[in-house]
């Protein structure tokens, strides 16, 4: 499976050296988890490349022709959660209300940082505990999580946010999934 992941040329030159790295922060988890992101083939939409690029300039500000496209083959035994299966959603939802608490008590453990404590968006949280949870229980080591998502475009800009998806989002857990990464434009 190929992932594709949009970054300015800095950012892009590091991975491309030393490989993906995620960082441990005390900010609130991104909407699928702390992990490397990626856009990957869908029936929503726009193709990957082009909704990573999109993301890249909307939310990290980088001009269109400054963006950095990254393609990264992804370990196709990798262990991943899909979250557009209705099961695998039901149960996220009743996991999460019966640990609400939980949830919240991290949150105020948590700095606003990337801007999701104010947004309110505490997805990231709840997938995080869930995915600790599966793992523990069934002693497994899930790679990640996908999900159809919604993310704003030149086209649709004036949407915030929308409950239809666009494209597929990809959230990897573990650096040793990615198997390889190259410049896709």
């Amino acid at each position: 499976m190929f992932g594709f992941h949009g970054t300015g040329k800095e950012k892009a030159d590091l991975v491309l050296k030393d490989g993906f790295k995620i960082s441990k922060t005390k900010n609130v988890p991104n909407d699928l988890g702390t992990g490397i992101y990626f856009y990957i083939d869908s029936e929503f939409g726009e193709p990957p490349e082009i909704m990573a690029r999109n993301f890249c300039c909307i939310f990290r500000k980088v001009p269109k022709t400054k963006v950095n496209i990254i393609k990264s083959e992804i370990n196709e035994n990798a262990r991943l959660l899909d979250f557009d299966i209705k099961s695998n959603l039901v149960e996220l939802s009743k996991f999460r209300n019966e640990n609400l608490d939980n949830v919240k008590s991290i949150l105020k453990s948590l700095e606003n940082g990337n801007g999701l404590k104010k947004r309110g968006n505490l997805d990231g949280i709840a997938i995080e505990l869930y995915v600790n949870y599966l793992n523990e229980k069934y002693a497994t080591q899930i790679a990640g999580v996908k999900r159809s998502t919604f993310t704003r475009n030149e086209e649709v800009i004036k949407y915030k946010a929308s409950n239809i998806p666009n494209g597929k989002e990809l959230c990897i857990y573990e650096t040793s999934y990615i198997l390889s990464n190259v410049l896709y434009s």
